[in-house]
């Protein structure tokens, strides 16, 4: 259900937040990596491509390891890694459970990549008020992402039934 995904999005979004502080990316946020345990606990596992701050090696080969639908633009780009990429990753995980595919969908992995860095999300149909939280974290601009403290906020007032109250960094217009 919404209501579940927004509890364990929340959640999820409180563990990313203390993994930051301690410095640790995790890079391969998706729905597949978030698991629910018997009491409805969300767990975030596979660190397996888990990076710190300021390292800017993507793997051991160079080669771009991760999954292009839950890809930030910055990682695709070959940015150096800091922690947008996993709030990004976050929303397009919210996206997929409330609208039930991913945001970026190219078929293959180099047109996953493409849309990704040059389009717009598929359009919402079922988001409701998530849809201001998931432009949010879906700002291609890095430093214009929703913070995980905002994500949380928002996240937090649509499962109590409230409006998200706009963040520092939430877009006013679609990105």
């Amino acid at each position: 259900s919404v209501v579940a995904a927004l509890r364990n999005e929340v959640q999820v979004s409180a563990a990313v937040e203390t993994a930051h502080r301690a410095g640790i990316l995790h890079r391969d946020i998706k729905p597949a990596n978030i698991l629910v345990t018997e009491y409805n606990r969300p767990a975030l596992t596979d660190f397996g491509i888990a990076t710190t701050t300021g390292d800017s090696s993507l793997t051991t080969n160079g080669a771009l390891i991760g999954s292009p639908s839950y890809m930030a633009p910055e990682r695709a780009h070959g940015d150096e890694p800091r922690p947008p990429v996993d709030l990004w990753a976050l929303g397009a995980t919210l996206y997929a459970a409330v609208e039930g595919r991913p945001p970026f969908d190219g078929g293959e992995s180099m047109a996953t990549l493409m849309s990704v860095v040059s389009e717009p999300p598929a359009p919402m149909l079922r988001a409701g008020p998530l849809e201001p939280v998931l432009r949010g974290l879906l700002t291609k601009d890095p430093d214009q992402r929703s913070t995980a403290a905002i994500a949380r906020a928002q996240l937090a007032a649509v499962a109590a039934g409230n409006a998200p109250a706009p963040g520092a960094h939430t877009p006013a217009s679609p990105p």
